[in-house]
């Protein structure tokens, strides 16, 4: 049974170009002075505000409870040139 965590045509309904270039600056201000190579984001959804990361050099990874979240993430990854690790699983039960 499909949920709302699972539609991608939603979650990323505002998506453009604008937005991700303002995630890139958010992050870019955040990591600035900071020696950051790699981030985990534990409920990545589709990538839309931690896929910015890998253009600043940053190696990511992500989980997320939606297959189909995790399906569009890697496309979206592929598309731009990234590579990531991305497992489908509740963070709550990821073991490091």
């Amino acid at each position: 049974m499909s949920s709302i965590y699972d539609r991608t045509d939603i979650y990323d309904l505002l998506e453009d170009q604008t937005h991700w270039s303002a995630y890139k600056k958010h992050w870019k201000t955040l990591l600035q002075g900071k020696n950051v190579h790699s981030f985990l984001d534990v409920s990545i959804g589709s990538g839309s505000v931690t896929l910015p990361l890998c253009e600043l050099g940053v190696q990511l990874a992500g989980s997320d409870l939606s297959e189909e979240m995790i399906r569009k993430c890697k496309e979206k990854a592929s598309a731009a040139g990234y590579e990531i690790e991305l497992k489908s699983c509740d963070f709550r039960n990821l073991s490091c």
